[in-house]
């Protein structure tokens, strides 16, 4: 956010009086708490981790979180139960504190249950205006391929009866014969449609970006590609692997997907696709619609894609990991034109990379990204540490590239979990709410090899000594701190 002319290093605040501080109930002069800490306001000293235990030692995940307009928080990913997975969603507030209104104490469960082996994993969340929570993610459809799978509830959790057949909706692609058709995100129109993005298996072993739109009753848009279905490929190389893994709308309507895309042999880079609002491709954007960027930055060469933000400005923010000279991989991060081109006002050349370089497998790959609303960029994927164990990562990026030094150590922070000596914890998704802070959600690693879902709030600019982050207007006064 942008620093208020008083917040310097200091913290010094200037009031009309004194007096005026004292009566607003602030003091004169506050400690800001350093950006990139825990904020310990939330959960057991910003962190807080919430198992569903539907079975003893069971797996649960967050792949994706979203602020409500309220400022409540909503973690969706998946539980493990008998026979499989279920879509898992929780609520919670601004502390950490699970919403006793939201589904059963905070927690409610989608299961599609038309395979099986019932695997139904949610990977994306998306926040209606009216209150309404969608969900997207792989399914087990009913001849035991993955399918796309939509849920809609209500502000209560519920599932909503207007959406689809009894509040969830399924999308087959069965394009070739294994059918292993796996999404990863969603966007919602405004216009009420509902945009769902992946990878869906193609003819001889091809995988290739998949795009389905649905209307805001759960049924395909006939007005959008092929009954509501859109295939883009890129066949550059290799085994034809196109994988798409972002989706976001621009304000003119026109759809951006970004994914990894297969160059050659054990050689990838990262895909970017802009489509128009009725599905066809963008000819004024990169060529033919389609953009590849490529790091190269040493091994085999492998750039994946794996989120996307628009700036107002029109730019396109693409995140995901690059492989380095000895095979590592560190967070990369692009920007590029509205034209498609890479934009040389961001590090000179239109991408950078973090390295952690930590330990371990020297795996640092980037899974989410978002804006702050003074335009730095915030990302966050998963770091190895030096004892095999794995950590979250952040890191903020100023609107030129360069590691914001305000936030963390230098422009990074790590959260550690660490429940387990040597656990795997995964950052997923990521949201920056307007009204301060950062929230980050994944799966953390907990006894005897199971999972619970791990939420951590990271302070994402000063902090007062009432709790509040600047930015947003105070409980108690008109005035933005």
């Amino acid at each position: 956010m942008v620093k208020p002319p008083w917040a310097g290093t200091t913290g010094r605040m200037t009031c009309l009086s004194v007096a005026a501080c004292i009566a607003m109930g602030m003091s004169a002069r506050t400690v800001p708490a350093q950006q990139g800490q825990l904020n310990t306001s939330f959960g057991n000293s910003g962190k807080l981790v919430i198992p569903f235990n539907l079975i003893s030692d069971g797996v649960d995940r967050a792949y994706d979180i979203a602020v409500q307009p309220d400022g409540m928080i909503v973690a969706v990913g998946a539980t493990e139960k008998l026979g499989g997975t279920a879509f898992a969603v929780v609520r919670f507030g601004p502390d950490g504190t699970l919403d006793p209104t939201f589904g059963l104490g905070g927690r409610m469960t989608v299961a599609f249950g038309f395979g099986n082996t019932q695997v139904d994993f949610a990977t994306a969340v998306a926040l209606h205006p009216d209150g309404a929570i969608y969900l997207a993610g792989p399914v087990t459809g009913a001849d035991g391929d993955m399918e796309v799978g939509v849920a809609r509830l209500d502000s209560s959790g519920s599932l909503d009866a207007g959406f689809g057949v009894g509040g969830k909706a399924i999308v087959p692609f069965d394009l070739g014969e294994i059918d292993g058709d796996l999404f990863w995100d969603m966007a919602l129109q405004t216009d009420g449609k509902v945009l769902v993005a992946g990878e869906v298996d193609g003819l001889a072993a091809n995988v290739d970006f998949g795009l389905a739109r649905l209307t805001s009753s759960g049924d395909p848009d006939l007005t959008f590609g092929s009954n509501g279905l859109r295939i883009v490929f890129f066949d550059e190389g290799g085994s034809y692997g196109d994988f798409a893994r972002a989706v976001a709308v621009q304000p003119d309507g026109k759809i951006i997907l970004v994914g990894t895309v297969e160059v050659g042999a054990g050689t990838a880079d990262i895909g970017v696709v802009r489509l128009n609002s009725n599905s066809t491709n963008d000819s004024t954007f990169g060529t033919l619609g389609k953009v590849l960027i490529a790091f190269d930055g040493g091994g085999e060469d492998v750039d994946i894609g794996t989120d996307v933000a628009l700036q107002k400005d029109g730019k396109i923010v693409v995140v995901g990991a690059a492989e380095a000279a000895n095979s590592k991989m560190d967070f990369a991060i692009a920007r590029i034109n509205s034209d498609g081109t890479l934009d040389s006002t961001f590090d000179g050349d239109g991408k950078t990379t973090v390295a952690y370089d930590l330990g371990g497998d020297w795996e640092d790959r980037v899974y989410a990204v978002a804006l702050n609303p003074d335009g730095k960029i915030v990302v966050g994927g998963h770091v190895d540490g030096p004892n095999g164990d794995r950590d979250f990562g952040i890191a903020r990026l100023d609107t030129n590239g360069a590691l914001d030094p305000t936030f963390g150590s230098g422009g990074t922070a790590t959260v550690a979990f660490d429940l387990v000596t040597g656990g795997t914890d995964n950052l997923n998704g990521l949201a920056v709410p307007s009204s301060g802070g950062i929230y980050v959600a994944g799966s953390v690693y907990v006894a005897n090899n199971g999972e619970d879902i791990g939420v951590a709030k990271v302070i994402g600019s000063v902090v007062f000594g009432d709790g509040f982050e600047s930015g947003s207007v105070a409980a108690w006064s008109r005035t933005v701190p």
